[in-house]
């Protein structure tokens, strides 16, 4: 009897630090998004707060954040090439510190509000975009419907340009998570804290300068309302694509290997055929983007996943680097 009660006690107790961890982590978490920190600014355009964070001067470079993701992500890389170039990284409406709106996450809304931020920092120069993941969707309608704004573009491991045949594929696959399942199922850790405890990003350690700051946007659930919303647009956005033509500017890709890929897909729970299956798919799709330029450079990254920004910051800023470089020799020879 006496052990019956012990045990209810010890399980009233562990329920009870539950609670109050998950009470704690998002006091902590509103506490944060009080104020914006030293890293960055708010900027008002037109009634409405951005927190951004601009580096250097120079050639100007914009990063465009895959859904859901942190500027912060980039900082290492834009740390490193802040000495070149003017570096600009931000949060879109409705992320961290930037004020969320009613529009709706169209690919139109996302550049118009790339566009105000450019002029509000005085930008009259073509710029390069730098993206990832979704982010190439909103890049590449950017660089289609602005090719006198845009001096060119990298792409770390950037969905598919056919992004419906990918996602109709990957829905297909019963033992493969899509990306609106890996949505829901971050939103669920964050509501727990679990992200004060692992890193949102599997498999990858942020740099210790900016770890707080990542771990804080993935734990705040405001977040994931406009990640549900990006989402909800995504696939018309990436049909407009196909209306739409590359401008004459460097394109370069900087993509994991596909067996890397698919070692990491049977590790996160893919069977070792639907691995395979989707990895040949990608494999296909993925050289698509060799089409849109005559100026296209594909590199392939081994021994890392698909955060390359995050596990090789060098590596991106090298690539960056040299597609500038390049750029301008050529610029310089004509």
């Amino acid at each position: 009897m006496r052990f019956l009660l012990y045990l209810l006690i010890g399980a009233a107790s562990i329920a009870m630090l539950y609670f109050l961890f998950i009470f704690l982590s998002f006091r902590i978490n509103r506490k944060w998004f009080e104020k914006f920190p030293g890293e960055g600014k708010i900027t008002d355009i037109n009634g409405k707060k951005v927190f951004m964070r601009v580096k250097g001067e120079g050639d100007t470079i914009v990063v465009i954040n895959a859904t859901g993701s942190s500027q912060a992500e980039w900082w290492p890389v834009q740390d490193t090439l802040g000495h070149r170039y003017r570096v600009i990284t931000y949060d879109r409406s409705g992320y961290g510190w930037s004020t969320a709106d009613e529009k709706p996450k169209t690919v139109q809304n996302i550049c118009d509000e790339l566009d105000l931020i450019l002029n509000l920092e005085g930008v009259d120069k073509p710029v390069y975009i730098v993206s990832g993941g979704t982010g190439a969707i909103y890049a590449l309608y950017f660089a289609m419907t602005r090719p006198g704004k845009t001096a060119g573009v990298l792409f770390i491991n950037p969905v598919p340009y056919e992004y419906d045949i990918w996602l109709d594929n990957v829905n297909y696959t019963e033992d493969f998570c899509n990306i609106f399942e890996t949505a829901q199922r971050m939103e669920k850790y964050a509501s727990k804290g679990v992200y004060r405890i692992l890193s949102p990003l599997r498999g990858y350690k942020p740099d210790k300068k900016y770890k707080r700051y990542i771990a804080e946007h993935y734990t705040r659930i405001e977040n994931y309302k406009t990640i549900k919303a990006e989402l909800d647009e995504l696939v018309n956005s990436a049909r407009l694509l196909k209306n739409n033509v590359f401008p004459p500017v460097p394109l370069r890709i900087l993509n994991t290997s596909i067996e890397f890929l698919i070692r990491e897909w049977v590790k996160n729970g893919a069977s070792e055929y639907s691995a395979r299956q989707l990895g040949r798919l990608l494999e296909t799709i993925i050289k698509d983007y060799m089409l849109l330029s005559s100026d296209t450079v594909f590199v392939e990254v081994t021994g890392t996943g698909e955060h390359i920004h995050l596990s090789q910051p060098e590596k991106v800023a090298e690539e960056i680097s040299e597609m500038i470089n390049g750029h301008n020799i050529k610029k310089a020879a004509h």
